[in-house]
C-alpha cells in the first residue's frame, strides 16, 4: 500500500532481527520520462526492538538498500520529483471528503538512523535545460544517507556518496559529502568531479544559442 497500487514485490521475509524485502519494482506514471520510478534487488531492514519496547518509539537502526535503480525527473520551472507514487499523495478523504488525519491527530514518528546504498544507478532527466529531458546517468553509487526523522525531517541529515558518471566518450569519478536538512532545506555540501566528460554536461555549460562542446 506504501509503494502504490501498481507495484510489485517478490518476496518479504521475516527475521529475528530484520525484515527483507526482495523483488520491488515502483513502475512510473504515464508523463514521466523513464518507465520506473524505483527497482531494488533487495532492501534489509533492520528495527531498534529497544526503542519499541522501552520508549515506545519506532526507530530503524539501519536500512540497507542494494542494487537499486532510481529515476529524478525536473520539470521544466525547475520543481524536483522523485517517487511521485509514493511522496506525492493527496491525503485519504473520509466519508465526509475531509482528509483523515492519523491516530491521535498526529503522523506516526518514526527515526532512521542510517541508510546504506550499495551499487545504485540514478537517472535525472532534466527538462528545465532541454527537450526532451537531458539524462544524466550515475552508476556503481555507493552512499551512506545519517539520521532521518519523518515525517518531520527536521535535524541534520549526513551524506555521503560516490558514484560514476557515464559519459559519451568517457566515464568520470563523483563524490558529494555534508549535510542536509530536508525541513528547511538548508545545506552544506561539496561536490568533487574527477575525469567527468563534459560533452553528457554541455546543456549546464553553454547556452544553446552559444555554442557545443565536441571533447573535454
Amino acid at each position: 500500500q506504501a509503494l502504490g497500487p501498481d507495484s510489485e514485490v517478490a518476496a518479504i521475509a521475516l527475521g529475528w532481527s530484520a525484515v527483507e524485502v526482495t523483488g520491488v519494482r515502483v513502475p512510473a506514471p504515464k508523463d514521466w520520462p523513464a518507465p520506473d520510478a524505483l527497482r531494488a534487488e533487495r532492501i534489509v531492514v533492520t528495527p531498534d526492538f529497544n526503542a519499541l519496547f522501552a520508549k515506545h518509539e519506532v526507530r530503524i537502526s539501519r536500512i540497507v538498500v542494494e542494487r537499486a535503480y532510481l529515476s529524478v525527473y525536473r520539470t521544466r520551472e525547475g520543481k524536483l520529483r522523485l517517487l511521485p507514487g509514493m511522496l506525492e499523495k493527496p491525503p485519504a478523504a473520509g466519508k465526509d471528503g475531509a482528509s483523515k488525519a492519523a491516530p491521535g491527530g498526529d503522523d506516526l514518528a518514526v527515526s532512521i538512523d542510517a541508510v546504506d546504498v550499495n551499487d545504485a544507478a540514478l537517472e535525472i532527466y532534466d527538462a528545465s535545460v532541454a527537450k526532451p529531458p537531458h539524462k544524466v546517468r550515475l552508476e556503481q553509487l555507493q552512499a551512506r544517507v545519517g539520521a532521518l526523522r519523518l515525517p518531520a525531517l527536521t535535524g541534520r541529515t549526513s551524506l555521503d556518496l560516490q558514484g560514476v558518471v557515464k559519459g559519451v566518450q568517457r566515464d568520470g569519478r563523483m563524490s558529494v559529502s555534508g549535510w542536509i536538512e530536508l525541513a528547511s532545506k538548508d545545506s552544506e555540501i561539496a561536490t568533487r568531479l574527477q575525469g567527468v566528460d563534459l560533452v553528457g554536461l554541455q546543456p549546464y555549460l553553454i547556452k544553446a544559442s552559444e555554442t557545443g562542446v565536441r571533447q573535454g
